[in-house]
């Protein structure tokens, strides 16, 4: 059976094994849990912010967008930043057993830490500035609770936001007291020692001041046993713990928010030469931010001010193999801190009914950006001390001009001085809507990613790095059929150059440095249908690409040709229960040493209980035909491939109170 047939047999299985679906009509004001299906998930046009700054149609956006709700968050059982996204078009993940990595597109450099998609939550800039890194797994610092929906808006987005808009922005909107309306909180356990615990609280005080607040902390102890190849078996080496907690409130047109995250992960892999069974080996990740913004309409201008300060911190601890037959391990520790502040200032207007202006200001100090390497034992050695500080300033602007009804052209363009650096992008659309629902998108814009700290000063490299440059064409059309029915299709074409890689070196003791070597060049289409009929929501979509490396022409690494991502949800036994249903293929990629990891198709299911006096439970199994398989390692694994978890199961119990 080929693979495409082996797709096909999967989803038509998880369907098939689906009882028959009734249902009966309740009102808006009812629980999530309990809404029909025309209610909870029609497929109407929607709101997207991230793409321009301001908030405008899905349809009307210079992008290719998909938005994800809280709905759905809650029907597929999605735990973490990086579920969500894995079923997302276009979107794969791929997982070291330490961290998650998001691909786009077929884009994702093995060991690159989403330095290339830029992160925001409610418009809040998430990738710190050491190495640019942003969290997708357990240690994403917004529970995901808090989370009304995820906009994911496709394609270079430098000429809005600059740096690590590069291939795709991520915009993560919070809930709001009224949407939270009172207390829940749940526990939950399952498969791999899997425990843990969540609470939100959303209100409004005497005095009309909404409150939000939500925490959670989850463990696991991860598998008891993982083999890694040429090097044996680590035991008791996968398990982590993860804290965050979010909170926002607003009085007039101030609105303040915050957010924290601590997560401690072992090592099970033997990465970076490390003993496989050395329970030291492990890292610790924390981020935090405060966020104060200012938004209201002054005759006729919009204006929107915000101010920020940011942490980051990162310690690891790695308990190396003796280099000698004999010698004891050798124990170092690596750690980086950032501390920055940033301030923005936008302004928008209509002018002359046809345009709609937008301008802005940007500027963030890099007050601390800190690296450090130590070897404690057996002879203690700081052998690296990096304090830098920087400093970034950028100007904006972008104007949507409605040249007809049906026909609007928007261009943007935004220059960035990164310290020594400077980098001007442009976004060019032309959007023709034949119909109300209709849409013709061209899409052409530039995009940049500057040398962060840690490519440019952890190593000795033999040149100063320069910025990553990529150019994107994409051809988008969407179509909305009543509230029933969306299609869309997407051509799109990219070139990336002056990537930055780490390449083995001789010029320093470390053996390593950071160059810029790779380029890329992509061709892809993808295909998606959502659709709802009666109690049903359905969303299919296909992605094709075809991405090489511009120095030999080989396929890129860590890039499936091929991804399938499927969903269906609706009730059960007269609405009783809910179920969710995903399949996700993605197909095969090459390593990094010229071996194939195989594609996979995975299935995931949820079964949601209706909410019954005031408790809900959820019960997931993941990877349900236990299929066994592999993502890319990166150059610091001893193997090609990394071996990931079959079958799990959790389930959580939610009370509301």
């Amino acid at each position: 059976m080929n693979t495409y047939r082996r797709v096909l047999f999967g989803v038509a299985v998880i369907c098939v094994c689906l009882p028959g679906v009734g249902g009966a009509q309740t009102t808006a004001s009812e629980p999530v849990s309990e809404l029909s299906l025309e209610q909870l998930l029609s497929v109407e046009v929607g709101t997207v912010f991230g793409a321009s700054r301001y908030g405008q149609r899905v349809i009307d956006a210079p992008a290719a967008v998909s938005i994800i709700t809280h709905e759905e968050i809650t029907r597929f059982g999605y735990r973490t930043l990086g579920d969500v996204l894995r079923g997302v078009r276009g979107f794969y993940v791929t997982n070291d057993r330490n961290y998650s990595y998001l691909g786009v597109r077929g884009f994702s450099r093995p060991g690159d830490y989403n330095t290339r998609v830029l992160f925001l939550v409610d418009g809040h800039r998430l990738n710190e500035t050491v190495f640019d890194s942003a969290y997708i797994g357990e240690d994403f610092p917004v529970p995901i609770d808090a989370v009304e929906r995820i906009e994911v808006i496709r394609g270079p987005g430098s000429s809005v936001y600059g740096t690590n808009a590069f291939l795709a922005v991520i915009n993560i909107v919070t809930k709001t007291a009224a949407a939270i309306g009172g207390v829940e909180g749940s526990i939950e356990g399952g498969s791999l020692g899997r425990r843990g615990a969540s609470a939100i609280f959303g209100k409004r005080t005497r005095g009309g001041m909404p409150l939000v607040f939500a925490g959670s902390a989850a463990a696991s102890d991860g598998q008891a046993s993982i083999a890694v190849p040429g090097m044996g078996v680590s035991r008791h080496m996968d398990d982590e713990q993860a804290w965050k907690g979010y909170g926002s409130t607003a009085r007039g047109n101030w609105r303040a928010s915050g957010a924290f995250s601590v997560r401690k992960k072992r090592i099970p892999t033997g990465a970076f030469g490390i003993d496989l069974n050395d329970h030291r080996s492990r890292t610790r990740d924390a981020r935090g931010f405060l966020d104060l913004s200012f938004d209201r309409s002054w005759r006729g201008t919009g204006v929107f001010f915000r101010t920020a300060y940011d942490r980051y911190a990162y310690n690891g601890t790695y308990a190396y193999l003796p280099s000698v037959d004999g010698d004891s391990n050798e124990l170092g520790a690596d750690s980086s801190h950032a501390d920055w502040w940033t301030s923005e200032l936008m302004l928008t207007r209509r002018v002359a009914k046809r345009h709609f202006l937008t301008t802005g200001i940007e500027y963030r100090n890099n007050f601390r950006q800190d690296q450090d390497a130590t070897t404690l034992e057996p002879v203690y050695d700081r052998y690296l001390v990096e304090n830098r500080s920087s400093q970034v300033l950028a100007v904006f602007a972008q104007d949507e001009i409605a040249l007809t009804s049906r026909f609007s052209v928007t261009a943007g363009i935004r220059h960035d001085r990164n310290g020594s650096l400077g980098s001007t992008n442009l976004r060019l659309a032309a959007i023709f809507k034949p119909a109300e629902k209709s849409a013709l998108k061209l899409l052409h814009g530039s995009a940049f990613r500057a040398p962060n700290p840690y490519e440019s000063f952890y190593y000795v490299n033999p040149e100063p790095l320069l910025p990553e440059r990529i150019r994107t064409t994409e051809g988008v059309w969407e179509q909305y059929v009543g509230k029933g029915l969306r299609t869309s299709v997407s051509v799109f074409q990219y070139h990336a150059r002056d990537l930055i890689s780490q390449r083995e070196a001789d010029i320093n003791d470390d053996g390593f440095a950071f160059v810029n070597i790779d380029e890329a060049t992509a061709v892809g289409v993808e295909v998606e249908a959502e659709a709802t009929w009666r109690e049903l929501h359905m969303l299919v979509s296909f992605t094709s690409q075809d991405v090489r490396s511009g120095a030999d022409d080989e396929r890129l690494s860590n890039s499936p040709r091929n991804m399938l991502r499927s969903r269906i949800t609706g009730p059960l036994f007269g609405r009783v229960l809910f179920y969710g249903v995903e399949g996700l293929y993605t197909g095969d990629r090459n390593t990094l040493g010229g071996a194939v990891a195989e594609g996979a198709f995975l299935g995931n299911v949820t079964v949601t209980s209706r909410e019954l006096s005031r408790a809900r439970l959820a019960v997931t199994i993941g990877n349900l035909f236990d299929r066994s398989y592999g993502d890319p390692g990166a150059e610091e694994h001893p193997g090609d491939i990394v071996g990931q978890v079959g079958r799990t199961f959790r389930a959580q119990l939610t009370w509301r109170f």
